[in-house]
C-alpha cells in the first residue's frame, strides 16, 4: 500500500510534465533564475534586514513554536506591524533547512508556480500557444523581477492564490475560490480590498452569494484587523500604515471624502510624474488588453492602494509592489483578447490575431524588463564576490549563535536566527557583539558612506567593548 500511495502522485507529476512540457520548462527556468539571483545576491551581502531579516527572524520564531517577535522592528509580535499569519505556514521549511536561504528558494517557487494556474486560465481563452507566451510574459515581467530583487516579502504567497481563485471561479468551484480568497486575507491586511474586488468580480458573473461574501467580508476584515487585531498585538498602538491622510484619517473618513470630492481620485492618483510613468510601465507591456475584460476590476484596489497613497515609495517600479497585480495583468490580457475575438468584424482574424498579440506582449515585456534585477545574471561581474567578502565571513563566524548582536543592514539577514539582532542606530541598546564597517584604525571610527548612526552609536558605547577582529574594512566588537 505504501508504494502505491507514493506511486500515484509521482505518476500524476509525470503525466503533467508530459502533457505540458513547455510550461514546466518555463516554470523550471524561472525557478532556477530567481533562485540563482537571490542566493548569489545574498551570499555577496547585498540582501538587507528590511525586509529579509525581519521575515527570517519571524519565521524562525514560528519554527520554534515561539511568538513571532522581531527585534529588528522592535516589536513583541510581527502581527502588531502587519497581520500576516500565513507566514507561519512556512515554518516547517526551517525544520528541513534552518537557513535564511530557504526563504529565498521558497519565494522563487511560489512566484514561479503561480504560472501553472495562470496557464490554465489563459489557455481557455487564447489557446495553448498564446497561453505559453503569456506565462512567459508573467515570468519575465519587470514587476515580478522587482519583487525577486527585494529579497523576500509576504506577498510572495499571493500570486498562486490570486491565479488559483480566478481558475476556480472560471470552473464554477466557488467554494474553492472563497477558500483561496480567505487565504489572501491571512497573507496581509491590505489584500482585504483585493478580496472585496473579487466580490465585485463574482457579482458581475451572477454569483450573488459568493460575491457579497467576498465584498462585505473583505471590507469588514480590513476594519477588524486594522482597528482591533493589529493594535492588540502592538500593545495598544494604533495601525501604523494608513497613508491616505489627504482623503481622511481612517477608511470611513476617506470614503466620505471621496464621495464628496470624487475628482480628487484623478488629481491625486495621477498627480505626479512618477505615478504616470509607473502606470504606463504596467499597462503598455500588456497593450492595455486587461482593460477590455472584467478581470480589470481586480486591478482597481491594487492601483488605488499605491497611487492614492501619500507614501512616494509606493509609486515607483521598485520593491514588491507590482507583484500581485502581475497576475491580474496577464490573466486580464487573455480575457481581453477573448473579448476582442468575439467582435464580428474581427472573427476572420481571431486565430492569427491572438497569436500576434500574445507574441507582442511577450516581446514588450522582455524589452521593458531591461535593467531590472534578472538582467544581472547576464553579466559576469554579478557572480564575483567583493574583495572584502572573505574577511566579512570570518567576522560573522566570530559571533556565537545565541549572542545578541547589533550590525548594519547588509548583515542583519545573516544573523537573524537569534532572539536579538538589531540594525545599529543611536537608539540601539547594548548587545553582546557588534559587527560594523569601519574606516581607518580603531579608535578613530568614522561613518562609512555617511552612516552617522553607526558613528554616533560607537561614540556612545566604544568604551564598553573590546575589539575581537579588525580586517578588510570590518570590525567585530565584544562587550566587556
Amino acid at each position: 500500500m505504501g508504494t502505491r500511495a507514493w506511486a500515484r502522485p509521482a505518476a500524476g507529476v509525470v503525466a503533467a510534465l508530459r502533457a505540458q512540457p513547455l510550461l514546466w520548462l518555463l516554470v523550471g527556468g524561472a525557478v532556477a533564475a530567481y533562485t540563482t539571483y537571490s542566493l548569489i545576491r545574498h551570499n555577496h551581502f547585498a540582501s538587507g534586514g528590511f525586509d529579509l531579516g525581519i521575515f527570517d527572524q519571524t519565521i524562525w520564531h514560528y519554527s520554534r513554536f515561539e511568538a513571532p517577535a522581531s527585534s529588528i522592528k522592535d516589536v513583541a509580535s510581527i502581527l502588531g506591524d502587519h497581520f500576516s499569519p500565513a507566514l507561519a505556514l512556512l515554518a516547517p521549511l526551517y525544520w528541513l533547512w534552518d537557513d535564511v536561504r530557504m526563504l529565498l528558494i521558497t519565494q522563487a517557487l511560489l512566484v514561479a508556480l503561480a504560472a501553472v494556474p495562470i496557464f490554465v486560465f489563459c489557455r481557455a481563452r487564447v489557446g495553448r500557444a498564446g497561453a505559453h507566451m503569456l506565462v512567459a510574459s508573467y515570468l519575465v515581467f519587470w514587476g515580478v523581477q522587482s519583487a525577486i530583487g527585494f529579497d523576500f516579502h509576504e506577498v510572495a504567497l499571493a500570486p498562486p492564490l490570486i491565479a488559483g481563485a480566478l481558475v476556480a471561479i472560471d470552473r464554477g468551484r466557488l467554494g474553492v475560490a472563497l477558500a483561496l480568497c480567505a487565504g489572501l486575507l491571512l497573507v496581509k491586511e491590505d489584500l482585504s480590498f483585493l478580496v472585496a474586488a473579487f466580490g465585485v468580480y463574482l457579482l458581475t458573473l451572477g454569483h450573488r452569494r459568493a460575491g457579497m461574501a467576498c465584498l462585505l467580508g473583505g471590507v469588514a476584515w480590513y476594519g477588524l484587523v486594522s482597528a482591533v487585531v493589529i493594535p492588540h498585538f502592538a500593545g495598544g498602538r494604533s495601525f501604523a500604515y494608513w497613508s491616505y491622510q489627504q482623503f481622511g484619517s481612517s477608511l470611513p473618513d476617506a470614503v466620505a471624502g471621496v464621495i464628496t470630492h470624487p475628482w480628487r481620485l484623478l488629481t491625486v492618483g495621477l498627480g505626479d510624474s512618477t505615478k504616470i510613468a509607473t502606470l504606463a510601465r504596467l499597462v503598455v507591456p500588456f497593450l492595455g488588453l486587461a482593460l477590455l475584460s472584467r478581470v480589470a476590476i481586480l486591478a482597481v484596489p491594487l492601483l488605488a492602494e499605491r497611487f492614492l497613497s501619500d507614501t512616494p515609495s509606493y509609486w515607483t517600479t521598485g520593491s514588491h509592489y507590482s507583484l500581485t497585480i502581475a497576475v491580474v495583468l496577464v490573466c486580464g490580457s487573455a480575457a481581453g483578447l477573448q473579448t476582442l475575438g468575439r467582435w464580428r468584424r474581427l472573427e476572420r482574424w481571431r486565430t492569427p490575431g491572438i497569436a500576434v498579440a500574445c507574441a507582442a506582449v511577450l516581446a514588450l515585456n522582455i524589452v521593458s524588463a531591461r535593467g531590472f534585477p534578472l538582467t544581472s545574471l547576464l553579466h559576469p561581474s554579478f557572480y564575483r564576490a567583493g574583495a572584502n567578502t572573505p574577511a566579512l565571513r570570518a567576522a560573522l563566524a566570530l559571533v556565537p549563535p545565541g549572542a545578541s548582536v547589533a550590525t548594519e543592514d547588509a548583515l542583519v539577514a545573516h544573523l537573524s536566527h537569534r532572539q536579538t539582532v538589531a540594525e545599529i542606530s543611536p537608539q540601539t541598546g547594548e548587545t553582546d557583539y557588534v559587527v560594523v564597517n569601519y574606516a581607518g584604525p580603531f579608535g578613530a571610527m568614522t561613518p562609512n558612506g555617511g552612516f552617522a548612526a553607526v558613528h554616533a552609536w560607537l561614540a556612545a558605547h566604544q568604551k564598553d567593548y573590546r575589539v575581537l577582529y579588525l580586517n578588510g574594512g570590518w570590525a567585530v566588537l565584544q562587550r566587556t
